[in-house]
């Protein structure tokens, strides 16, 4: 399994793919949710990425939120 690091510095989406072991449809849907650190480049900015450390704190933050979603809801 790849470490943090081993990531280049911007992701695109096979590589948000990957990472989310998913499919790059939901990879390019996962990018468009509210709050998610994307990078739009080009004309018209269609080419999206987003910065490696950006993303990783975006799970981080994602994944405390359904813990604490769970924790409530198993009391």
């Amino acid at each position: 399994m790849k470490e943090q690091t081993d990531y280049p510095l911007i992701l695109s989406v096979p590589q948000i793919a990957e990472i989310m072991q998913c499919s790059e449809y939901l990879a390019k849907n996962l990018m468009t949710t509210k709050g998610f650190p994307l990078v739009r480049m080009g004309i018209g900015g269609k080419i999206k990425r987003v910065g490696r450390d950006s993303f990783f704190k975006w799970l981080q933050f994602y994944q405390d939120q359904q813990m604490q979603q769970f924790e409530v809801q198993s009391w």
